[in-house]
């Protein structure tokens, strides 16, 4: 391990600390100083030494492995599974830490690091450093323990839900908050441990939400869902109401469009989800024609989908045509308003960011069911048309804001003010 003798820390900790300060930079961007910037700054500015940082860094891995190797993570769980008779939903994700200094999850160990506390952001799972890329998964029959252990907290949870008597948990949330991983979905190619608890969760009466993001790479060959076993786990869930899929597909890879599209059929039973409200798919890249099968199939009871980061296949229609063709060959106009179902769209935007998206709602509501125009842009399936949607980010509430040009943020007040540079070029300034 090669150390840094002026900051007296491993080079590589002295290089993620420096990356996290540049990320918190340029995600602020061009926007004016809002107080959760403010609060951020302050937090960089009181940055302890790095050498600091490392010697606290090391105590709380050495603390984890203390743990892992006593189990105690597993005896935590189990323990609050007797204790808490009405918990009802239990999540895991890869993406607690959040940013620096804008945490998901405020947890207690997180709320006692010291102020100006610089750390590698820690993100569990098979997850590729590089932002813009996608690992790959391995195949789960030939993994090595080792690896298995990414996910041990997941494996934790799936083997105590399904063996526990006592408890009541209806709602399984594996999420990984849009960053580009998830379970692996090659769990589900083979029988094997995790498929069988997965099952037997499953099959659990009164079992009704599932949020599962699956790292299925980003070649768009969908092998972990060929064999049909999770079609056959999800099929025995026949009181779900709430299901909500994604995938690693095209994140990081502009070219897996011209891949098959995913199986939907072979994905989706329907038809054994009488129950049914919420449909969220993420990351898919569908077959239009097979798509619109499925919403034909789906129960009364749905109420709301969402479609976020759709792609299609290269010869395939794009979002503008999938809403034309749901108006025009769905009867859910004919219906009363409290019927009608809610279809919420979400794009990436152009500037490319995990857990920043643009989400439309009512501009689609308006077009399905009155007579607004079609809110998407031709075969652009990353930004509606200039105008429409809002721009949210899942770890900064405080980043809401119109989808509409740099001027007019400028005029709202977000952004800060943009000057003419010495070659006639706009220029905005910023932090």
């Amino acid at each position: 391990m090669e150390i840094n003798s002026n900051e007296g820390c491993p080079i590589w900790f002295t290089e993620e600390c420096e990356e996290n300060r540049y990320t918190i930079k340029h995600r602020k961007y061009r926007d004016v100083d809002r107080p959760d910037h403010v609060a951020r700054q302050h937090q960089m500015d009181a940055q302890m030494p790095l050498k600091a940082c490392w010697k606290y860094y090391r105590q709380l891995l050495d603390d984890q492995t203390t743990v892992i190797r006593s189990k105690d993570d597993k005896t935590a769980f189990l323990y609050g599974l007797e204790r808490f008779p009405r918990l009802q939903r239990v999540t895991v994700t890869p993406a607690a830490h959040g940013w620096l200094f804008t945490p998901l999850y405020e947890t207690p160990m997180i709320r006692a690091f010291p102020c100006g506390f610089n750390y590698p952001i820690p993100r569990g799972w098979h997850y590729d450093p590089v932002d813009s890329q996608v690992a790959e998964p391995l195949p789960w029959s030939e993994a090595t323990d080792d690896y298995k252990e990414l996910w041990r907290g997941a494996r934790i949870v799936l083997r105590l839900l399904s063996q526990a008597e006592k408890h009541n948990v209806s709602e399984l949330s594996f999420n990984s908050k849009q960053l580009h991983t998830g379970l692996n979905f090659l769990i589900f190619d083979r029988p094997c441990e995790e498929y069988n608890h997965f099952t037997a969760i499953m099959k659990r009466p009164g079992f009704r939400r599932l949020h599962l993001s699956l790292l299925t790479g980003s070649s768009g060959y969908w092998t972990g869902f060929q064999s049909g076993l999770f079609r056959q786990a999800v099929s025995l869930a026949k009181e779900l109401t709430h299901v909500h899929l994604s995938t690693t597909f095209n994140n990081g890879s502009h070219f897996a469009m011209r891949d098959p599209p995913m199986p939907l059929k072979e994905i989706l039973p329907i038809k054994e989800w009488p129950n049914l409200s919420h449909l969220a798919l993420s990351n898919f890249s569908i077959d239009t024609s097979e798509l619109m099968d499925i919403l034909k199939l789906a129960p009364s009871s749905l109420r709301s989908l969402d479609f976020e980061f759709i792609e299609f296949s290269f010869d395939e229609l794009c979002l503008t045509g999938l809403l034309e063709r749901m108006r025009e060959e769905l009867d859910w106009t004919e219906r009363d308003q409290p019927l009608k179902r809610t279809v919420t769209i979400a794009m990436e935007g152009h500037r490319r960011w995990p857990g920043r998206f643009i989400k439309l709602s009512d501009e689609v509501a308006s077009f399905l069911y009155g007579s607004g125009e079609n809110p998407l842009n031709g075969s652009d399936t990353r930004s509606p048309n200039d105008g429409y949607g809002t721009n949210h980010a899942l770890f900064e509430a405080e980043h809401t804001r119109p989808n509409v040009n740099f001027l007019d943020l400028k005029k709202l007040g977000i952004i800060r003010n943009c000057a003419t540079g010495p070659f006639g070029s706009v220029m905005f300034n910023s932090c």
